[in-house]
């Protein structure tokens, strides 16, 4: 009965009354469902980006059931190695239909299931109406072997709204996105697991977002939460180490964040 609850309530607060067309919902999932992001485009394709760890993948996998989620696709943005038991657990229960990275392919290739290969520049389509813009540091991918770790940025554009995912990334990383990308600009930025060197000042102002949210499995520093205060930046902040998962909608309107209450 519980569980009938929480399904119906989740399809509730998915149909938002704001939102009377169709409309992408993007989850970033609190620490104890892997931290990830979620995305559900309006044809209702489904798509994980970074599902975590091993030890999460249970409730994960129970979180995704009660979406009556059958199949995904998998975008891996960093550590693909730690992330490849999670996947083998996953594919048990579920049809993963394509991993996409940009390094790390044999890891990945354990999980049984096809991995693409994207580099900068890329477009990675989710379904009919939704991109992936793949944003990576050119000169490092340069450089680097096809088994090394390249952290993945990346920009979810949909009806002209777009939602910026960053990786964990060091300063010269991040510096690398900043010039090996002209246009950065996103209604929504979603930091994972930065570090209190990540996000930075010039990073911000090439994002201008309205909207913030850091996926965290701890307190972020405090620099990095001056530097994403609402005050500073006028954009609404919310942390998954507080609020739990955040829902992000887009559509025809204004962005409508909010936490996901179970």
């Amino acid at each position: 009965m519980a569980t009938t609850a929480l399904y119906l309530y989740g399809l509730r607060r998915s149909a938002d009354p704001h939102f009377r067309g169709p409309q992408v919902n993007v989850f970033v999932l609190n620490p104890d469902l892997g931290g990830g992001v979620v995305i559900k485009t309006a044809e209702e394709k489904w798509t994980i980006i970074n599902p975590g760890p091993r030890r999460t993948s249970d409730d994960l996998a129970r979180w995704l059931r009660m979406q009556r989620v059958l199949g995904f696709t998998v975008i891996c943005t960093h550590d693909p190695s730690a992330q490849a038991e999670a996947l083998q657990k996953l594919s048990s229960g579920f049809r993963i239909k394509r991993i996409v990275t940009a390094s790390g392919a044999r890891d990945l290739e354990s999980a049984g299931v096809g991995v693409e290969m994207v580099r900068a520049g890329d477009v990675v389509s989710l379904s009919g109406s939704v991109k992936l813009k793949i944003l990576l540091n050119r000169c490092i991918e340069s450089l680097c072997g096809p088994d090394a770790a390249i952290p993945m940025t990346c920009q979810l554009v949909y009806r002209g709204k777009r939602l910026l995912v960053v990786p964990p990334m060091d300063k010269v990383s991040e510096a690398g996105v900043l010039k090996g990308n002209d246009d950065l600009s996103s209604d929504v930025l979603v930091a994972l697991y930065p570090s209190s060197d990540s996000i930075s000042l010039e990073l911000l102002a090439a994002v201008r977002p309205c909207c913030c949210v850091i996926g965290s499995r701890g307190r972020p520093s405090r620099s990095l939460l001056d530097r994403l205060d609402s005050k500073a930046t006028g954009a609404d902040l919310y942390r998954t180490d507080i609020d739990g998962t955040v829902q992000v909608t887009l559509g025809c309107g204004p962005v409508l964040a909010r936490r996901w209450v179970q």
